[in-house]
């Protein structure tokens, strides 16, 4: 048979034009059967076993091992015991009871491992550091006479409601395992120093990190850093941060981590601040200048800062994996002769990630350029070449294959916006009649009925179409320095490989038959389609429980993320539609109706977005606040401001305490309120009680400043969004807070600069907000005994936190320029009660006794969790 691809030049062309067509076709249809029902099922089989494979890898954790006989391989079951005593102390906020019996527990256990590390070539010197009144950090180094260090970081302290299991005790236990290891008598001399920092303020906004950071002897001599965190509860460790001045932290991890996970789009992603936390990695390469590596638990991330973040829920393995892996990277780098890497500020990795936590594949920003032209010239071949044939064979289809490409163009975008649209809709209509938001919280699968409902693209232009829509995602995103477009390159792989084929091996079949795409082109998508099914499993089991304390429209942002995983598996397969028979069609389209007929059912009638029981939680976060307002203004529109507030309580009177108007005409008022606040968006009112009491009113901010007169506890007031806070006036006797005081010192006008100087008292756990008139200019605050001179210039939120003696005073200097004398300032303090007796009224102890039972009967709207406490506010004008 004649094989040319160009139509031959003769006086009979179209004769002969139409003699190859006929050989051609006549070829397709007896050498290349189409596809049967049989192959589809196929197909589906082979992408469930991979969605499975994917699952398998990214669960799987090492089993947990004892001690061996030389003291060389970590050992998850020697760390334990010391991590299930710390976490059955219960919360260890800064400053507390409990913090300081973490202390002592610490300080046992290291003296003990002292007396063993000294009798070997090693020595183990044990200092605690207090830089200041708002710091508490124990530094325990392992000496050597070298001038570099590393720095290992943990901390114990807790967020105020939580026992800190995984975040983060876990990661203690691992650095005094790691501390049994190196410092055996039997082992040998290390060649550089390792500096073990046990961190007691960290939930304090990561105060200690940076005392230590700024302040400590020890602070020149360290060249990297690794920093052990949680935003989950066991699991696989991820690293997601490392760098960012020198890559060769990062170099070790990749090449010495046993069991690797790690993945850049979690670097970009926390840092784009679309996660809501934070970690002494920022303070360290911030204010240090020094690189290092960031790892945390990202699982279960449901228990984090709560109180289900115990020791027994930690997944057996998780330690085991995550010591091992440490463990190598911290003898690879003491291998070293010298640390002359770590000045090294040529970043040569752009883009890392593991491939099924078997291997870790890296590259650089000028390779990833490479590689995107590598990818154009495929793309352009595999167009070029189809288009050859059909117009070679113009029989074959009527039309310019480039006009063909065109009009799928326009349709394929269409067909995306549809989606988007009716996906935008759809979630609403659920969410707003079968109360069906954050479905996903609990059953990761239900976000999969929501990205069956499309009609499928058909043909060769589609797929080219799909590739071309991926080559530009690529192109713009590694123009915007951002190294998540791997994601994209890897599915632009197989058309690669398939341009290399068609070059080499021209073919017309390559277009006219199922063989060529099914069985060579389609196993090379093998590695892309693992990659994404695994970073799809990475993604919903560490994003979704983290997205559910988010105010945003998680739902959406779930299933965008997730139909990018479907559509490369379709787009992957969509040329051999064009070869399946029409019954093969039929029971395709039977079939992905039953199926999301049945996902759909399940997903409205049987899934619901919180669950409780004591094995595996997925409960609601939610934060209550009792707080004894008093505002002191001469404002006369804040008069009426709060009298209108006042108002509210007007058929309850006796909630009404201390309305006074002073002499000087200055409007003094105290009363009680109870703050109810969500942190997802299924908003408020969803939460039983406040659903059902009337007098939890939404919250007007308008014309109140940032911070809505509200006692933030951290800076965070772009978390609240429409009807995520309700309040109500109360009374309430039990109330025993730590009173705030506002004490002006000075206010002096001086050179243009307005210079006032506060004495702020209250609980160990404060925050301050001043607001200025608009034409005037903040130069900023500072602490006036504090060692730095330099005033904080870009917030006007205040976080102070402190422990030991005269703990709650504050001597603070605020500057301004552009501000006459007799203008006044708006100041605000809160006082915090974190721990103590004092920490929870009769209102918040009887609301978490209601909470406690109703969600033991299994109710899904009782299944949540509160963090609260007390908290004294204070607003006056200077």
């Amino acid at each position: 048979m004649n094989r040319r691809r160009n139509v031959p030049s003769s006086s009979n062309k179209s004769e002969t034009s139409q003699q190859i067509y006929t050989a051609i076709t006549s070829k397709t249809k007896h050498a290349s059967p189409q596809l049967s029902p049989f192959h589809w099922l196929g197909f589906i089989f082979i992408i469930m076993g991979l969605f499975r494979f994917a699952h398998l890898c990214h669960t799987y954790l090492p089993k947990p091992l004892d001690p061996n006989y030389d003291n060389t391989q970590f050992s998850e079951n020697r760390a334990t015991p010391i991590l299930h005593k710390l976490s059955n102390l219960g919360p260890k906020p800064f400053g507390s009871a409990g913090a300081d019996a973490a202390v002592e527990m610490l300080q046992d256990e290291v003296r003990l491992l002292k007396k063993i590390v000294d009798k070997g070539k090693n020595k183990l010197d044990i200092e605690m550091q207090y830089p200041s009144s708002c710091f508490s950090v124990p530094k325990l180094p392992i000496k050597t006479k070298d001038e570099g260090a590393l720095l290992l970081n943990c901390h114990f302290d807790s967020w105020p409601t939580s026992p800190a299991g995984s975040d983060d005790l876990a990661s203690c236990a691992i650095l005094l395992e790691l501390i049994h290891i190196l410092g055996d008598p039997n082992a040998p001399p290390l060649k550089h120093d390792l500096i073990f920092l046990f961190n007691g303020a960290e939930e304090a906004g990561l105060l200690a990190s940076h005392g230590f950071i700024t302040q400590h002897n020890e602070r020149h001599r360290i060249k990297g850093f690794i920093n052990l965190e949680a935003s989950g509860s066991g699991g696989r460790e991820v690293l997601f941060q490392s760098g960012p001045f020198s890559q060769w932290m990062l170099d070790a991890y990749i090449n010495a981590a046993p069991y690797p996970h790690c993945s850049v789009i979690g670097q970009e992603v926390f840092q784009s601040g679309i996660v809501p936390s934070d970690t002494d990695f920022r303070i360290f390469r911030d204010h240090g200048k020094i690189s290092g590596l960031d790892f945390a638990f990202a699982q279960n991330a449901y228990w984090w800062h709560t109180e289900f973040d115990e020791a027994r829920r930690i997944t057996k393995g998780s330690i085991q994996r995550a010591g091992e892996n440490v463990l190598a990277t911290l003898r690879y780098l003491l291998s070293q002769d010298s640390f002359d890497a770590a000045d090294n500020t040529k970043s040569s990795i752009f883009v890392f990630f593991d491939f099924l936590g078997i291997t870790t594949v890296s590259y650089s920003y000028l390779t990833a350029w490479i590689f995107n032209i590598i990818a154009v010239a495929a793309v352009f071949i595999t167009i070029k070449r189809r288009k050859a044939d059909f117009d070679t064979y113009k029989s074959v289809n009527k039309n310019n294959y480039l006009t063909q490409l065109g009009k799928s163009f326009g349709i394929y975008l269409g067909i995306y916006l549809l989606i988007g649209i009716f996906m935008k809709f759809f979630i609403s209509f659920i969410g707003e009649y079968f109360g069906a938001k954050l479905l996903w919280l609990t059953k990761h699968s239900a976000v999969f009925p929501l990205m069956l409902q499309k009609s499928i693209p058909l043909g060769w232009s589609f797929f080219d179409v799909h590739n071309i829509i991926f080559l530009i995602i690529l192109w713009i995103i590694t123009a915007f320095k951002s190294a998540s477009g791997f994601l994209f390159l890897v599915m632009l792989i197989p058309t690669i490989f398939d341009a290399i084929i068609r070059t080499v091996f021209p073919s017309s079949s390559q277009t006219f038959s199922p063989i060529h795409h099914a069985y060579i082109i389609l196993p090379t998508f093998l590695p892309g389609i693992l990659t994404i099914y695994y970073m799809l499993e990475v993604t919903l089991s560490t994003f979704i429980p983290i997205l559910g304390r988010s105010k945003g429209d998680t739902d959406f942002l779930v299933l965008i993320i997730s139909i990018y995983s479907i559509f490369s598996t379709m787009f992957s397969t969509i040329p051999l539609l064009a070869f399946t028979n029409k019954k093969g069609l039929h029971y395709m389209r039977i079939l992905g109706a039953v199926i999301t007929v049945i996902f759909l059912l399940d997903t409205i009638i049987f899934v619901k977005p919180y669950n409780y029981n004591d094995e595996y939680p997925t409960t609601r976060r939610t934060q209550f606040y009792h707080v004894r307002n008093r505002v002191i203004t001469e404002n006369s529109a804040l008069k009426e401001e709060y009298q209108q507030l006042l108002a509210i309580a007007q058929d309850n009177r006796k909630h009404v305490r201390n309305r006074v108007i002073t002499e000087n005409n200055a409007l003094k008022e105290e009363y009680q309120q109870l703050l109810a606040i969500a942190q997802d968006n299924r908003k408020v009112y969803d939460i039983p009680f406040v659903e059902d009491d009337a007098e939890l009113k939404e919250i007007d901010c308008e014309g109140k400043g940032r911070y809505c007169n509200l006692p933030f506890f951290f800076p965070t007031p772009d978390r609240l969004g429409p009807n995520m806070i309700r309040a109500k006036i109360i009374t309430d006797d039990s109330l025993d807070i730590y009173e705030a005081k506002i004490e002006l010192k000075s206010k002096v006008l001086n050179n243009g600069r307005l210079r006032y100087e506060f004495l702020f008292k209250g609980s160990d756990q404060m925050s301050v907000i001043y607001e200025h008139p608009t034409t005037a200019k903040p130069i900023g605050w500072r602490l006036i005994n504090s060692p730095s001179k330099d005033f904080v210039s870009n917030s006007s939120f205040i976080f102070l936190s402190c422990g030991g003696e005269n703990c709650g005073e504050w001597n603070i200097e605020i500057l301004f320029e552009n501000m006459k004398e007799n203008e006044r300032i708006d100041v605000m303090v809160s006082s915090h009660t974190l721990h103590g007796p004092k920490m929870y009224s009769n209102t918040l102890k009887k609301m978490h006794e209601n909470i406690k039972k109703n969600r033991e009967k299994g109710d899904w709207k009782w299944a949540m969790t509160a963090s609260s406490w007390t908290v004294d506010l204070l607003r006056q004008q200077f």
